[in-house]
Protein backbone atom coordinates (compact mmCIF):
# COMPACT_ATOMS: atom_id res chain seq x y z
CA UNK A 1 0.00 0.00 0.00
CA UNK A 2 1.00 3.57 -0.48
CA UNK A 3 -0.24 6.75 1.15
CA UNK A 4 -0.49 10.37 0.07
CA UNK A 5 1.41 12.57 -0.50
CA UNK A 6 4.08 10.15 -1.76
CA UNK A 7 1.64 7.79 -3.47
CA UNK A 8 0.54 8.74 -6.97
CA UNK A 9 -1.08 7.49 -10.16
CA UNK A 10 1.63 6.82 -12.74
CA UNK A 11 0.26 6.88 -16.30
CA UNK A 12 2.22 4.99 -18.97
CA UNK A 13 2.85 7.39 -21.84
CA UNK A 14 6.18 6.46 -23.42
CA UNK A 15 6.95 3.69 -20.93
CA UNK A 16 6.72 0.95 -23.58
CA UNK A 17 9.40 2.62 -25.70
CA UNK A 18 11.95 2.23 -22.92
CA UNK A 19 10.60 -1.08 -21.64
CA UNK A 20 9.28 -3.05 -24.66
CA UNK A 21 8.44 -6.13 -22.55
CA UNK A 22 6.07 -4.12 -20.36
CA UNK A 23 2.50 -4.77 -21.44
CA UNK A 24 0.67 -1.47 -21.62
CA UNK A 25 -1.53 0.53 -23.93
CA UNK A 26 -0.79 4.24 -24.34
CA UNK A 27 -3.15 6.90 -23.02
CA UNK A 28 -6.28 7.24 -25.16
CA UNK A 29 -8.70 10.14 -25.66
CA UNK A 30 -10.89 11.19 -28.57
CA UNK A 31 -11.91 14.63 -29.79
CA UNK A 32 -15.51 13.41 -30.15
CA UNK A 33 -15.58 12.20 -26.51
CA UNK A 34 -14.64 15.30 -24.50
CA UNK A 35 -13.33 14.62 -21.01
CA UNK A 36 -12.97 10.84 -21.44
CA UNK A 37 -9.42 9.54 -20.95
CA UNK A 38 -8.45 5.86 -20.61
CA UNK A 39 -4.89 4.93 -19.66
CA UNK A 40 -2.63 2.15 -18.43
CA UNK A 41 -0.78 2.86 -15.23
CA UNK A 42 -0.20 1.95 -11.64
CA UNK A 43 -0.69 3.39 -8.18
CA UNK A 44 2.42 3.56 -6.06
CA UNK A 45 5.64 5.34 -5.30
CA UNK A 46 7.06 4.86 -8.81
CA UNK A 47 6.34 3.39 -12.26
CA UNK A 48 5.93 -0.35 -12.58
CA UNK A 49 5.90 -2.78 -15.50
CA UNK A 50 2.67 -4.22 -14.04
CA UNK A 51 -0.19 -1.94 -15.11
CA UNK A 52 -3.93 -1.68 -14.59
CA UNK A 53 -6.49 0.41 -16.48
CA UNK A 54 -7.66 3.80 -15.18
CA UNK A 55 -10.35 6.08 -16.59
CA UNK A 56 -11.28 9.71 -16.17
CA UNK A 57 -14.54 11.29 -17.29
CA UNK A 58 -13.57 14.84 -16.35
CA UNK A 59 -10.42 15.42 -18.39
CA UNK A 60 -8.03 13.91 -15.85
CA UNK A 61 -9.07 15.75 -12.69
CA UNK A 62 -10.28 12.52 -11.05
CA UNK A 63 -9.38 8.95 -11.99
CA UNK A 64 -11.11 5.61 -11.37
CA UNK A 65 -9.36 2.25 -11.28
CA UNK A 66 -11.54 0.25 -13.70
CA UNK A 67 -9.66 -2.98 -14.58
CA UNK A 68 -6.89 -5.10 -13.09
CA UNK A 69 -4.21 -6.13 -15.55
CA UNK A 70 -3.18 -5.13 -19.04
CA UNK A 71 -5.79 -4.39 -21.72
CA UNK A 72 -6.21 -2.91 -25.17
CA UNK A 73 -9.01 -0.34 -25.10
CA UNK A 74 -11.04 1.88 -27.40
CA UNK A 75 -13.52 4.75 -26.93
CA UNK A 76 -16.67 4.53 -29.10
CA UNK A 77 -19.98 6.34 -29.57
CA UNK A 78 -18.72 9.77 -28.46
CA UNK A 79 -17.61 8.29 -25.14
CA UNK A 80 -20.87 6.43 -24.53
CA UNK A 81 -19.04 3.10 -24.83
CA UNK A 82 -15.53 2.15 -23.75
CA UNK A 83 -14.39 -1.33 -24.80
CA UNK A 84 -11.44 -3.22 -23.34
CA UNK A 85 -9.94 -6.54 -24.46
CA UNK A 86 -7.42 -8.33 -22.27
CA UNK A 87 -3.88 -8.94 -23.45
CA UNK A 88 -4.06 -12.70 -22.96
CA UNK A 89 -1.99 -15.54 -24.26
CA UNK A 90 -3.49 -17.83 -25.68
CA UNK A 91 -6.33 -15.94 -27.43
CA UNK A 92 -9.29 -15.24 -25.21
CA UNK A 93 -12.56 -17.13 -25.49
CA UNK A 94 -14.64 -14.99 -23.18
CA UNK A 95 -15.10 -11.33 -22.30
CA UNK A 96 -16.71 -9.44 -19.50
CA UNK A 97 -18.82 -6.41 -20.32
CA UNK A 98 -19.45 -4.02 -17.45
CA UNK A 99 -21.84 -1.09 -17.73
CA UNK A 100 -21.72 1.64 -15.12
CA UNK A 101 -23.73 4.79 -14.67
CA UNK A 102 -21.98 8.14 -14.79
CA UNK A 103 -20.65 9.74 -11.64
CA UNK A 104 -23.49 11.06 -9.53
CA UNK A 105 -26.13 8.70 -10.94
CA UNK A 106 -27.89 6.00 -8.98
CA UNK A 107 -27.75 3.44 -11.79
CA UNK A 108 -26.10 0.25 -10.51
CA UNK A 109 -23.27 -1.51 -12.33
CA UNK A 110 -24.23 -4.47 -14.48
CA UNK A 111 -21.79 -7.15 -15.60
CA UNK A 112 -22.36 -9.60 -18.45
CA UNK A 113 -19.97 -12.49 -19.20
CA UNK A 114 -19.71 -13.27 -22.93
CA UNK A 115 -18.30 -16.65 -24.02
CA UNK A 116 -17.62 -17.59 -27.63
CA UNK A 117 -15.83 -20.23 -29.68
CA UNK A 118 -12.40 -19.39 -31.08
Amino acid sequence: QCFLPRCALHISLMFGVNYPNAKHTPLLSRANAPGIIVASGNMGYSHSTINDVFMSSDGGVEWDHVLDGSYHFQILDHGGLVVAAGRENPPLNSSTLTMRGSRGTTRPSRTLKLTYMV
